[in-house]
């Protein structure tokens, strides 16, 4: 075995020793003879382990260069824009790529971009080189160089509707559908630059789990109430308070009110009263796990998901039901919201709850709400 063979086995690349042993030669011609093969393969080495990094999570804006493997999960629309002191239009394509560390997005330009409408499919694994930056949603990176990779394998999932159990840290675009547990009221608040800004939360739930949504700016004065069916699109899972993950519906959002029911809104309410007086949003066999429904022109078009407030149980004759709760205060304000890990309740109460208090509540049970006549915060 040659020096060569020697230094690419030492060297952990996806890159073949063909293209490998042309740079060597290219960089012995370079140095005018200054250099040996051996030195020559040495240098090349040095040079690729500097670019290429073990996963999505490891690059960072500071590197010159990056070479990674990475699943698409996800193509934009291609977008033209007018470049000043140039006749010709530019062309500018993001594509969300992942792999089992994480998520990106990568920004092909020009011809590039306009191959990559013609080529690219979801789920396609790709060998990409390219320059990170600090982009509007965090890191991107600048493709220099972009290339199928179909022998190699990324163990990644692709989704066109996730399950609240797919959510992970740094997902966007997501399109989620659920049943909406809570409500909370709008707050308002002062930003950097001295303007008023809301936000509004909701509590969303599907056969797998819950997860808090914040609907942000004009989206937190939408009129979504109990029994409402609601269409999120486009979503961004973000780490919220306590570790837990939260969604953001934020400017890229879209937050519909859908006027008819899903077909399937009988079995889903009959479930919910079975359950907690709120429950899951039934699943209708879908491969993905969640519910097929009737959604709005806005859904259909755009791979939106559709969500469900949970619909209030209606008031028996009969006397008023007691019941004690314990649980979080995840909703502070009227009503409180207070959830035990599998379970939420509303509750009234004029105690002064904050949030990630744990108590125990004993009331009535009325419309699904608790009118506590007893608060205690256990020690």
């Amino acid at each position: 075995m040659g020096a060569i063979e020697d230094v690419y086995e030492d060297l952990d690349t996806d890159v073949d020793f063909e293209e490998f042993e042309a740079a060597v030669e290219d960089k012995v011609e370079q140095m005018g003879g200054l250099a040996d093969e051996e030195t020559a393969a040495m240098l090349i080495a040095h040079e690729l382990r500097d670019e290429e990094v073990e996963g999505i999570a490891d690059v960072a804006p500071g590197m010159n260069d990056v070479k990674f493997l990475a699943k698409v999960m996800k193509i934009g629309d291609l977008r033209t824009f007018e470049r000043d002191g140039e006749d010709e239009d530019g062309k500018v394509i993001n594509v969300d790529v992942a792999d089992e560390s994480g998520r990106i997005r990568i920004t092909m330009w020009d011809g590039m971009a306009e191959d990559a409408v013609e080529r690219l499919e979801t789920g396609q694994v790709l060998r990409v080189a390219g320059r990170p930056k600090d982009g509007y949603n965090g890191i991107e990176v600048d493709v220099d160089k972009v290339e199928p990779a179909p022998d190699a394998e990324v163990d990644v999932q692709t989704h066109d509707s996730y399950r609240v159990e797919d959510l992970a840290l740094g997902l966007s675009d997501v399109n989620l559908k659920g049943r909406v547990l809570s409500t909370d009221t709008v707050r308002t608040f002062d930003r950097d630059d001295g303007s008023e800004g809301q936000v509004r939360n909701v509590r969303v739930k599907d056969e797998t789990g819950d997860i808090r949504v914040a609907l942000w700016g004009e989206k937190a004065d939408l009129d979504i109430d109990l029994a409402d069916y609601v269409v999120f699109t486009d979503v961004e899972v973000q780490d919220g308070w306590q570790d837990d993950l939260e969604a953001s519906a934020g400017w890229q959002s879209t937050v519909s009110v859908m006027d008819d029911a899903p077909e399937n809104a009988a079995d889903t309410e009959t479930e919910a009263a079975q359950s907690t007086g709120l429950g899951a949003f039934e699943s209708s066999g879908s491969e993905t796990g969640t519910p097929a429904a009737s959604t709005s022109d806005a859904a259909s078009s755009g791979g939106s998901a559709t969500a469900a407030v949970a619909e209030r149980p209606e008031e028996s004759d009969g006397p008023a039901e007691t019941e004690t709760f314990t649980g979080t205060v995840v909703q502070a304000g009227n009503p409180v919201v207070l959830d035990d890990g599998s379970e939420t309740r509303s509750v009234k109460t004029d105690e002064s709850l904050r949030l990630g208090e744990k108590v125990t509540v004993s009331g009535t049970l009325s419309d699904g709400t608790i009118a506590a006549e007893d608060v205690e915060r256990p020690n």
